[in-house]
């Protein structure tokens, strides 16, 4: 994907940075921060409302796996939220946003980023897509994204398993 990216330059936007390192660093942090609290929310309003479960299919699925196949951990913490942040927020967000408004762009950046989650909690992904639209647009750094959203998963497996 890195290389693509170099060789083929898809500019959207978003791409030039406008703030410095140690910034983009806490746009990071905090937006790990913010899925956690997205995510906390967004499940529980999807319990209370639609009675869905307070655990994520997607995230069972992936720890089961991780279980059996401790190296594919690496996917799930490094290779999965790069992909998913060239996809939905560079490659979606990014080249809509030139077409459509910004907040049209997140909305359906988001929503696709939910239904390709697949386990029925769209609010929840929905809501952690529209916050991981809000950290790439706000640092014009797309590392910033795909750090928060690092960040997120390592953070999952870590509690899951200690």
């Amino acid at each position: 994907m890195f290389g693509i990216q170099k060789k083929f330059t898809f500019h959207n936007p978003y791409d030039q940075a406008h703030i410095s390192g140690p910034q983009s660093l806490l746009w990071s942090l905090g937006g790990a921060l913010g899925l956690f609290l997205v995510q906390i929310l967004g499940l529980n309003l999807e319990y209370l409302l639609l009675g869905q479960k307070l655990t994520s299919a997607n995230t069972s699925l992936l720890l089961t796996i991780i279980g059996k196949y401790p190296y594919f951990t690496l996917t799930v913490v490094l290779a999965l939220p790069i992909l998913e942040e060239f996809v939905f927020r560079k490659v979606i967000f990014g080249n809509l946003s030139q077409h459509i408004s910004p907040l049209g762009a997140a909305l359906l950046s988001s929503l696709l980023f939910a239904l390709a989650h697949g386990d029925g909690h769209y609010l929840t992904y929905a809501g952690m897509g529209l916050l991981l639209c809000g950290v790439y647009a706000k640092t014009h750094r797309l590392t910033s994204s795909m750090l928060s959203h690092i960040l997120m998963n390592a953070a999952i497996l870590i509690m899951a398993y200690y």
